[in-house]
């Protein structure tokens, strides 16, 4: 089958890690070769969005946060179809042509646009900027042992961003730019469809959360600000999507707080107060200096995927075998298959001139089956070890003593997903719950260690989505009996059945209409949902076809190309900085 060109291998990998239904539909619309090609995005996917009548989105419940009466809070996500996925990589791909009006300041570290013939997202890979802001931080940090660091949060930064503001910002920066009309044009039509989606009833609208172009406009939106705030502390100024940090003396960070809680003011925003806005000395702040910091001698999440994928790609038919390898020893690795005439494939091609390194030839020679269940063992060890380490304790601490640990327990956390016997995952679940900010993956680790999601399918489709992608490695079935079915927890069992999970559920309507629960188990035969109402869901259905059996779980099994990189749900759909 002919490889995928650039502008779809970047929103196949972007919204794989990101959210499961534009990835299933841009799976289906990407059959089409055609597609495929940069040409298709630049001319006809930008020309279908650009002219179309009705926006295509579809609204999905995200967690955020448990309420202090128990309940859960939600954000609430709005997904392009895959039609527009592709029209806006294509747009942006255009606006990363001009990175002097559309590119983000280097001291901004989120969003940042894939440039060139980068192919891992729309964007750069999200940790790459978040540890190049930790080490700015700290040569900054050491510029003073008197320097305080200040971390500060917008509160609610996309809900309060306003059409009209989005609209004026992305017409200055076409115009600067002299961004070709047909792509301002379809700038404004998303715009226009996210108004159309968001207005209220007092008649306000804002950009929408979850598609990746709000993204751009959200850094446009403060591209002034961080001019402004970097001029003045140059080197000193450092943000990342809403998390703001400044070093400096204190009178300098209490100057230069008020001045961006003024120039925020000014495009309607403000900063959060309480446990969001804290202050720790410099001295402190470098205790945690090299807490992102990879050990070069031990093995790594990182060593281990590439150790899987060189493997995978240099041996397409040892698949399964592999698979059972890494069951039997207690591992929930969701390994893609890679069709044998990757084999022949340019990905192949590169790994092999690449390893005309002795390095490179010595890893490849070097992987096997024992080998990577041998790293992953070393791995599992290491990590529980530090799970213990950074639960410990946490409960009592605050300010930048727990803004230190909690990333470092979210890291080490949702790689355990993949890692953990059942025993580890049963053991630790209770005090992952009992942290507010691990909470979710507490949740997963109870849904998978018994095998039970009645409680995850209310926390939203993100939630779902990490436990989803390894329950479905068995086919012992899972328990899905919730107190009630709203509307949660039906995308949450929609999300289920897209991935292929055996199912044991109970307490629903059999007359339940959900057409997202229709699509997940039979698309081909409910030929009405390609008329729905529902932009998204008539595009998606439109795109499966009439095929009498669904094809969700198999897409879901397998790699669209070798470019797409292997997806982790637990570490992706559970990032907080997601949106």
């Amino acid at each position: 089958m002919e490889r995928a060109e650039k502008i779809a291998i970047r929103a196949i990998n972007q919204y794989r890690r990101r959210d499961i239904l534009p990835y299933i539909g841009l799976r289906y619309y990407l059959e089409n070769i055609s597609a495929r090609r940069d040409r298709w995005a630049h001319d006809v996917a930008t020309h279908l969005t650009r002219t179309r009548v009705e926006p295509a989105y579809y609204e999905v419940s995200h967690f955020k946060d448990i309420q202090t009466n128990g309940s859960v809070f939600h954000r609430k996500i709005h997904l392009p179809g895959p039609n527009e996925a592709i029209a806006e990589t294509a747009l942006m791909d255009m606006c990363s042509q001009h990175p002097e009006h559309f590119q983000s300041l280097d001291c901004v570290y989120s969003y940042r646009l894939a440039r060139g013939e980068q192919r891992d997202g729309i964007f750069v890979p999200y940790f790459n900027g978040f540890k190049e802001r930790h080490k700015a931080v700290a040569e900054a940090c050491k510029q003073n042992k008197n320097y305080i660091v200040r971390y500060m949060d917008i509160k609610r930064f996309y809900p309060n961003i306003s059409i009209e503001l989005a609209g004026k910002v992305w017409a200055t920066a076409c115009d600067n730019s002299n961004l070709p009309v047909p792509y301002k044009e379809l700038g404004q039509r998303l715009l226009n469809d996210h108004a159309a989606v968001s207005t209220s009833s007092d008649g306000t609208s804002s950009i929408l959360t979850g598609p990746a172009f709000s993204h751009l406009i959200a850094d446009l939106i403060l591209h002034n600000i961080d001019h402004k705030m970097h001029d003045h502390l140059p080197g000193r100024y450092f943000r990342y999507v809403d998390d703001v940090i400044i070093v400096g003396t204190e009178q300098e960070v209490t100057q230069h707080r008020s001045l961006l809680v003024d120039l925020l003011g000014g495009l309607g925003l403000e900063l959060h107060d309480g446990n969001k806005d804290f202050v720790v000395s410099s001295a402190d702040w470098l205790l945690g200096e090299n807490d992102f910091e990879d050990k070069s001698d031990s093995p790594s999440w990182m060593t281990l995927i590439g150790s899987l994928k060189r493997y995978l790609v240099a041996n397409a038919d040892v698949t399964e075998e592999l698979k059972q390898a890494l069951s039997s020893n207690g591992f929930r690795m969701p390994i893609p298959e890679y069709i044998t005439d990757i084999q022949e494939s340019g990905y192949l091609s590169k790994l092999l001139a690449y390893s005309k390194t002795r390095w490179m030839r010595y890893q490849i020679r070097n992987v096997s089956l024992i080998s990577l269940v041998t790293e992953a063992e070393l791995l599992r060890n290491i990590y529980e070890k530090q799970l213990i380490k950074n639960i410990d304790g946490i409960d009592g601490l605050t300010g930048y003593e727990r803004k230190r640990k909690v990333p470092k327990l979210r890291y080490i956390a949702g790689r355990m997903v993949f890692l953990a016997t059942i025993d580890q995952l049963n053991k630790y679940s209770s005090a992952l719950k009992a942290i507010n900010e691990t909470r979710l993956l507490g949740e997963v680790f109870e849904a998978i260690g018994k095998r039970d999601v009645s409680r995850l399918v209310a926390f939203g489709i993100n939630a779902v989505q990490s436990a989803a992608q390894v329950l479905r490695l068995s086919e012992e079935p899972v328990i899905c009996a919730p107190g009630s079915w709203d509307e949660t927890e039906l995308q949450g069992l929609a999300i289920l059945k897209l991935n292929g999970v055996s199912l044991n559920v109970s307490g629903i309507d059999p007359e339940i209409d959900n057409e997202l629960l229709q699509f997940a188990d039979n698309p081909g035969i409910d030929t009405a949902l390609m008329k729905s109402d529902n932009g998204f869901i008539a595009e998606v259905a439109s795109l499966h076809g009439c095929a009498g059996e669904t094809r969700h779980t198999n897409i879901l099994n397998s790699a669209f190309d070798p470019d797409e990189q292997m997806a982790f749900d637990a570490i992706n759909q559970l990032h907080p900085s997601s949106y």
